[in-house]
């Protein structure tokens, strides 16, 4: 079960690049092709993941989690946001805190047909041209809230084995950026007044239990 908005962010890059290169390396199942974890690693968790060596697959890792003071905004950092929402019995106050963050996250791409490595690198760098957004959404209560999150690229580099094919075998390998200017949330549920008691009291009364003169409950909604 997710309960950071961290991990959601990332599973929301790996799904990203998932269905972009899907079909040019001919995955199918984004559990099974893809995996969250360094390149050092990437191809022996692949491998338990399918029972198998099989070099067509992507793993990305985060790299760079950095606060965003570029975006820095400190009253919904420090304040929050009251958002109210009906749970179908009362309506309740969620009080959400966010703050700015700059994550840059590694992608590898791996494949044993060159073609295809051209071809990855052809759909990254039209990337940043055909919707540059993670589109996800952020519960509040029972109510999702539509989040757009700003990507970024950068420089494509080779990581192959090329020059030891003779000693690993060969299996092209493409590696690239992909950053996120995003936010990360939390949340609380605001404790609020429900019935307040007022009591009116003869204060000329000595006794240490002086009479109530009126008593009123008053219930708010």
């Amino acid at each position: 079960m997710i309960t950071s908005f961290m991990q959601v962010i990332d599973k929301g890059i790996q799904a990203a690049v998932f269905n972009r290169f899907k079909d040019i390396l001919s995955i199918t199942d984004m559990s099974n092709d893809t995996v969250l974890f360094p390149k050092e690693i990437a191809m022996r968790t692949i491998a338990e993941k399918r029972g198998k060596a099989a070099v067509e697959f992507i793993n990305l890792w985060r790299e760079v989690t950095n606060y965003d003071w570029a975006l820095q905004r400190t009253p919904v950092s420090r304040l929050g946001i009251n958002l109210e929402y009906d749970d179908g019995t009362k309506k309740r106050i969620i009080n959400v805190k966010t703050v700015p963050v700059h994550l840059e996250y590694g992608v590898w791409w791996w494949t044993k047909d060159y073609d295809k490595y051209n071809r990855c690198a052809e759909k990254y760098l039209f990337w940043q041209q055909e919707n540059p957004n993670l589109d996800v959404n952020y519960n509040a209560g029972l109510s999702n809230y539509p989040l757009e999150m700003d990507l970024h690229f950068g420089e494509v580099s080779d990581e192959s084995t090329t020059p030891d094919m003779f000693d690993k075998g060969l299996y092209f390998v493409m590696h690239a950026p992909v950053i996120v200017d995003g936010w990360v949330f939390t949340d609380s549920l605001v404790r609020t007044v429900k019935k307040v008691v007022v009591t009116v009291y003869d204060n000329t009364y000595t006794d240490t239990t002086p009479p109530i003169l009126w008593q009123e409950e008053i219930v708010c909604t």
